[in-house]
């Protein structure tokens, strides 16, 4: 346990706690650290814990801070950052100086943004922080101008507009909020390969049965495409709406750019993006995976970037696949603005980095890990179906002593996954605002966030071998099944 003085008071002060499934805590809700504010002037509840959401449940997610998570008191210059889970308790730091305190803000919309050439105005970044939580917006370019939510407490909106690139190259600035680092990369006239505001009319688009050109959204002008034209899309279809050719047989790199907003009814419901390629007898066929799978709902118009390099030297196709199954439906997916650009707007060298778990295509239940190691950074954000989480960053990694000349370079999120929803579902791994990973995984459910108020012991037979019996246990805290011990 830490003790924490509060100011110079001889009565008040907080403690900070590892709580483990071990001894007297072998049952409590889950692992995790808490924080109890003292006052031992009182007569009664003299240690409070401290429980942000103040629903008066101090057993639920609120009152457990798990790695990444950060309580912060203002009014006394404390902060307390839960920065990695270990084997025998966690890591934390205790920070009394406010002029060095880590970002209270839970998530940002977004990391990064690439813009066109053009000049751009509006534009807004989400934040959402904690009520006590003071952060302030900065931009640290001439081109990028705060034009709204300079400072702000708790939840907010930051508004940027970027002046209008006059260079033949592109270029990258960053906007700092509340610890944050926000990339914003613009390109260059010259680098644009393929260009489509959707204005023009279908335009050599190909779009399958389900597509049409709407104008009851769009994220510019007054058209986009939908796979929803009548408002909730069709049952029982996997369709394609297909791009014209896109030469890049002269880039050595390239990336896509697109606004989207979408809202999938189901779990098998989902919106995916592919690079075709051309075949020798001139047929158009598909990567073995996708470039991106949607899931859930995004009501939001939104920016996705995905890097092309792989495709840099042919001529290619893009197809937004509509899948869903026969049960319900939804209002859809709805795209706008698709942007190509060419090998001089090629995205920073990747960071030298690597995401361990999860592994790609792999089934995901309960509580989890988000693990891997990053050789230099200032920050590892987790990107789950493009909302970013902050991943603690710096825990002993001996094993990259050889690759990176040091060790503190291991990162870790503890995740419940049954956030997400069941479903495929995007996982990015970004260092200092730069893409290094990405993979897709599949996320099974009880059909709640956290399942409360269940136990059992079950035999799977057969399991792991043939005329074996193996007793699993379902754990609330792991919120998945555990195998115990033969008895």
């Amino acid at each position: 346990m830490a003790h924490i003085p509060i100011g110079d008071s001889p009565t008040d002060f907080y403690t900070v706690e590892a709580r483990l499934f071990a001894g007297y805590d072998d049952g409590i809700p889950g692992e995790a650290v808490v924080i109890h504010k003292v006052d031992t002037t009182l007569e009664d509840r003299l240690a409070q814990v401290v429980d942000p959401d103040n629903n008066g449940d101090t057993n639920d997610e609120g009152a457990m801070w798990r790695p990444g998570e950060i309580f912060t008191d203002t009014a006394y210059g404390i902060q307390v950052a839960v920065e990695a889970a270990l084997s025998t308790g966690f890591r934390v730091t205790i920070n009394t100086n406010p002029a060095t305190f880590t970002s209270c803000i839970g998530f940002l919309s977004s990391s990064h943004r690439i813009l066109g050439p053009a000049e751009a105005a509006s534009i807004e970044i989400e934040v959402q922080a904690a009520g006590s939580c003071e952060w302030q917006a900065v931009s640290h370019s001439a081109w990028l101008r705060i034009t709204a939510g300079s400072s702000g407490s708790g939840n907010g909106q930051v508004s940027y507009a970027a002046a209008p690139n006059p260079g033949p190259k592109p270029r990258t600035g960053t906007l700092s909020i509340g610890g944050w680092t926000f990339r914003v990369t613009q390109a260059a006239r010259s680098s644009v390969v393929f260009e489509d505001d959707m204005e023009s009319g279908t335009n050599g688009w190909q779009p399958g049965s389900a597509w049409r050109l709407t104008t009851a959204s769009s994220r510019s002008g007054t058209r986009a495409w939908t796979d929803s034209p009548g408002g909730r899309y069709q049952n029982d279809l996997y369709e394609d709406l297909l791009s014209l050719p896109i030469n890049l047989t002269e880039a050595t790199s390239a990336t896509l750019t697109f606004w989207h907003r979408y809202d999938f009814a189901e779990a098998s419901d989902a919106g995916k993006v592919w690079v075709l390629r051309q075949g020798q007898d001139g047929g158009w066929r598909s990567d073995e995976t996708p470039l991106r799978i949607f899931s859930g709902s995004s009501p939001s118009w939104r920016q996705i970037s995905i890097d092309l390099s792989h495709a840099a030297g042919e001529t290619i196709r893009l197809a937004f696949s509509l899948q869903s199954d026969a049960s319900q439906t939804a209002d859809g997916w709805y795209i706008d603005d698709v942007v190509v650009y060419s090998s001089d707007f090629a995205p920073p060298a990747p960071p030298k980095a690597r995401l361990e778990n999860p592994s790609p295509g792999s089934f995901q239940s309960g509580i989890g890990v988000i693990s891997g190691w990053a050789c230099e950074a200032q920050e590892i954000v987790i990107e789950l179906n493009g909302r970013p989480v902050p991943a603690a960053y710096g825990t002993p990694r001996a094993d990259t002593q050889g690759a990176c000349g040091d060790s503190d370079n291991g990162f870790a999120l503890l995740w419940n996954w049954n956030l997400l929803g069941d479903g495929e579902h995007t996982v990015q791994a970004l260092a200092d605002g730069v893409e290094f990973a990405w993979t897709g995984v599949r996320v099974t459910t009880l059909g709640a966030e956290f399942l409360r108020g269940v136990s059992g012991t079950f035999p799977l037979a057969d399991f792991p071998a043939t005329g074996q019996t193996t007793r699993v246990e379902w754990q609330e805290s792991r919120q998945n099944f555990v195998i115990i011990p033969s008895r």
